[in-house]
């Protein structure tokens, strides 16, 4: 059960992002996320490892994001980076953080890898 507030990224539409800290209420960040994001429902998506950690970087976006928010190419772009070809589109801002190994929990971002992710968000939104 998640306690706390915990590290995370937020990614923008235009490729803007800033580190933000998801706050648990009840045990989950599910409230906070679904705050920054503007949704009623939230879906994760798994990106793989962060190697040395015993975590995995996660991605959360609007589960209903493609019948109300704007596709999001430079998430998309970022997402394709991270882990190779996508098979859908993503709508929407999205907020990165960390999650433990079985998916059970919220974790703060490592040191360093909010920056990392806020670098690879801007230079790709640059090359737009």
């Amino acid at each position: 059960m998640d306690e706390g507030t915990f590290r995370a990224c937020l990614v923008g539409l235009d490729g803007s992002s800033a580190g933000c800290e998801l706050t648990a209420t009840d045990g989950t960040v599910l409230s906070d996320l679904r705050a920054r994001l503007g949704c009623d429902w939230v879906e994760r998506i798994q990106i793989g490892a962060i190697p040395g950690t015993g975590l995995v970087l996660e991605v959360w976006l609007d589960e209903e994001g493609m019948y109300n928010q704007p596709a999001n190419p430079v998430l998309e772009a970022m997402l394709t980076a991270l882990r190779g070809p996508l098979a859908q589109r993503l709508y929407g801002p999205a907020v990165f953080a960390a999650g433990s190994l079985n998916g059970e929990g919220t974790e703060s971002l490592p040191e360093g890898i909010i920056e990392q992710l806020a670098g690879l968000a801007s230079a790709l939104a640059a090359a737009r």
